[in-house]
C-alpha cells in the first residue's frame, strides 16, 4: 500500500491523503489569507471523508468534474454542505472563490451517505468502514 500526503503535515489544515493513486481520504483546505489547499494534479477514483471540519472538507467540489465516488456519513455530508456555502460567501468577497456553487451541489448529490460500523466496497476491490472517533461527524 503507497500512501502520499497532500497536506496536513506538520500543520493543521489541507488533510488529504492518496491511497494507492486512487482512494482520496479527505479533501480539506486551511482558511487563512489566501487560503492554502493541497497539491493539485489527483485523480481519485473515489473519496472518502472523515467527518464535516472545512480542513478536511474544504475543496472536496473541486473535484467533482472528475465524477468520484463520495462516502461520508449524512450528518457529515449536511455539515460539509453547510461550510462549503459559507467558504463561498467569505471567499467570493476576497477574490479567492475556490470552486464553483454548481459543484458543491454535485459533491452533494454524488455522495454516498454510510452508516457508523457499516462495511462498504470501494472502487477497485477495496471495502472500508467508518468509525466515531468522539470527534464532530
Amino acid at each position: 500500500m503507497e500512501i502520499k500526503f497532500l497536506g496536513a503535515c506538520g500543520e493543521v489544515g489541507r488533510s488529504a491523503f492518496l491511497i494507492n493513486d486512487e482512494i482520496l481520504l479527505d479533501y480539506g483546505m486551511t482558511p487563512s489569507d489566501p487560503p492554502r489547499y493541497p497539491l493539485d494534479g489527483i485523480r481519485p477514483r473515489c473519496v472518502l471523508i472523515s467527518h464535516g471540519h472545512l480542513d478536511h472538507t474544504g475543496v472536496l467540489p473541486n473535484l467533482m468534474d472528475l465524477e468520484p465516488d463520495v462516502f461520508m456519513t449524512a450528518i457529515t455530508r449536511e455539515i460539509a454542505y453547510l461550510l462549503g456555502k459559507d467558504t463561498l460567501r467569505i471567499e467570493e468577497r476576497n477574490g479567492n472563490r475556490p470552486f464553483e456553487f454548481e459543484d458543491l451541489k454535485k459533491m452533494y448529490t454524488r455522495t454516498s451517505v454510510v452508516e457508523y460500523r457499516e462495511e462498504f466496497e470501494l472502487p477497485g476491490g477495496y471495502t472500508a468502514t467508518f468509525f466515531d472517533a468522539g470527534h464532530i461527524p
